[in-house]
């Protein structure tokens, strides 16, 4: 039941207990005068009279304890506003009651209208709340909070630092007295509170995420590009020992970064990591790799890629500072560092970016503890001040694999401790059916050898791949009940803007799509194998000749589907993306 508390009803419950008492007391007093000896009725009246009284005192107590309360909320509803501010120190030469803070960015000279507190016990950073004549009339003691995160470039004095917002605007800041003999380096995060400097703000993942320590490889790792790799340790031969070839070759023009050119999926990444890993090696010190593509440097808002980059260049500075070599890796740069011929009709502001990479190349030093690799597949859209000697001078082509790159290449995944069929290994010499080579059947000297199965396996999916002749149909795994039979047409026509070019598998070769044969064929396998093991769980997992042909024609068949038709080509005479004219008008 829900006790309405408004001052009739309270009156009126004090009331109506009160007349129950006065009754109860008159009853006492007939019996007494009757002179009934009725000693158990007295004793329970007695109590229910000490009862009513309680609920008396309580209900007054209620009632002036909301009294109180209307009265506080009364004076509470009379105070004005206070605004926070932030302290930041007693004034210098003023009154002991006179102190400087921080109101909305601005410093003000505001009166301390407290007595129980001092400026000499407030600390720099406090929350303050400021009545309407700016006067100090309650400390929270909790320090502010909330702000902008800025870059800290210099210190001006030991008050005073110079930061860098967001939007590259340079200001000055107080410093808090918490960071004043702290060694703050460029490029720190720093919070500032209107102005106040109060803290330095941890590194957060955003900005480490691309920081991670070089992998131990060797070149052993890469396959197919011995040239490539020649030119490479060629081009690396200074960075091992700056010094002596300063002073033995009398070397000068000296590179601050490589460019890896060449089609996509060909390892220009997996290069870059092990000229990270052998740079660091022969300098002797911990590499850091930072890895990033351009699409997360550049920003549709004016000045924010060129901060990105700053930020980024800064980052490793300093960790080279710290006695470590960091190779700064940008993926696809031509999207970063368009050439200014081309850009500054559509993208003027590109230009501004290139000056920007450019100068930050021009300030780390050559062949020292910072190289920048970029990786293209479109060097010629790259503006040529970025490819000029003493910046990005190392420039590696990096093609697609011949055959014996290919086989290189895929004899690195396809390893010879792979669950090979145990039908490979039951007899010294193995009879099959040569459908990509001779067309005829053959025998293969395996010898229950891994090494040899793997070598049959590698010289049948290399003829596989790079088959050239008329289509033809095979049947694969004849005899079983997973005989299957594949039609095979290695041949790919591809629409140019000119012409139909007739090409096949083999020119679309690449280390990815080799590793992705091979990664797919173990997932067939694995499919059939728990599919079997449902029947029989002691069948065992292998691979065989069959999965990896299917593996081949899976990603013949994504190829086929990813170029553009040849019908459709020769139907449509503009651009794919861009309408004809004749279109538009319908």
């Amino acid at each position: 039941m829900k006790i309405c508390w408004c001052d009739g009803c309270k009156k009126e419950e004090l009331n109506r207990l009160k007349s129950e008492i006065k009754k109860l007391q008159e009853e006492i007093k007939e019996l007494e005068e009757a002179n009934q000896d009725d000693k158990a009725l007295i004793r329970i009246l007695m109590k229910r009279i000490r009862k009513l009284e309680k609920a008396v005192s309580e209900l007054a107590e209620r009632a002036q304890h909301y009294k109180n309360s209307v009265a506080r909320l009364s004076e509470r509803a009379k105070r004005p506003p206070c605004g926070y501010a932030i302290f930041v120190r007693p004034h210098p030469g003023g009154e002991p009651d006179e102190v400087d803070v921080l109101d909305g960015g601005h410093l003000k000279k505001v009166a301390l209208a407290m007595s129980d507190i001092t400026a000499k016990d407030l600390k720099c950073g406090w929350e303050v709340l400021l009545n309407a004549k700016d006067n100090v009339v309650e400390v929270t003691k909790n320090y502010w909070s909330w702000g902008s995160e800025v870059i800290f470039k210099e210190r001006l004095s030991e008050d005073i630092a110079l930061v860098m917002s967001e939007v590259d605007s340079v200001q000055q800041c107080f410093l808090s007295p918490e960071l004043k003999n702290v060694q703050l380096k460029s490029g720190d995060s720093l919070l500032n509170c209107g102005g106040l400097l109060v803290k330095i703000l941890p590194k957060t993942e955003e900005k480490d995420h691309d920081l991670e320590e070089v992998p131990d490889l060797d070149f052993s790792k890469v396959g197919g590009l011995a040239k490539q790799i020649a030119e490479i340790e060629e081009a690396l031969a200074p960075f091992a020992d700056r010094e002596v070839y300063i002073k033995e070759a009398k070397g000068q023009d000296m590179p601050r970064g490589i460019l890896l050119d060449g089609p996509p999926g060909c390892g220009k990444t997996l290069l870059a990591r092990v000229i990270a890993s052998n740079l660091a090696k022969h300098r002797g010190l911990k590499g850091y790799f930072m890895a990033l593509t351009s699409t997360e440097l550049i920003n549709k808002y004016v000045g924010e890629t060129e901060r990105k980059l700053r930020e980024l260049f800064n980052r490793a500075k300093e960790k080279s500072g710290e006695g470590n070599l960091v190779v700064i890796f940008i993926d696809e740069i031509d999207a970063l560092v368009r050439s200014r011929d081309f850009a500054m009709d559509k993208e003027p502001w590109k230009g501004d970016t290139v000056a920007q990479f450019c100068g930050l190349l021009d300030g780390i030093t050559p062949l020292g503890d910072i190289i920048v690799i970029g990786a293209t597949n479109h060097k010629n859209l790259i503006d040529p001040a970025i490819l000029r000697p003493g910046r990005m001078t190392v420039q590696i082509t990096v093609p697609r694999p011949n055959r014996k790159g290919a086989e290189e290449i895929l004899r690195i995944y396809l390893a010879p401790d792979l669950s090979f069929g145990q039908k490979y290994f039951q007899d010294d010499l193995y009879e099959y059916l040569d459908h990509f080579g001779s067309g005829k059947k053959e025998i293969a000297e395996l010898n229950k050898n891994p090494e040899k199965v793997r070598d049959h396996f590698l010289d049948m999916v290399i003829k596989r791949i790079f088959y050239k002749g008329n289509p033809l149909e095979i049947v694969l795994g004849e005899g079983t009940e997973d005989e299957e039979v594949l039609k095979i047409d290695n041949k790919i026509e591809v629409m140019n803007e000119h012409q139909l070019l007739k090409t096949y598998l083999k020119d679309w070769v690449s280390g990815d799509m080799l590793k992705n044969i091979v990664e797919k064929a173990k997932r067939i396998a694995f499919t059939r194998w728990l599919r079997k093991r449902k029947q029989d769980p002691a069948v065992k997992y292998e691979l065989t000749k069959k999965d990896f042909f299917l593996a081949v024609d899976a990603e013949y068949q994504r190829i086929v589907s990813s170029v553009k038709a040849p019908k459709q080509a020769a139907e449509k005479k503009y651009e794919i993306g861009f309408k004809s004219k004749e279109e538009k008008n319908e």
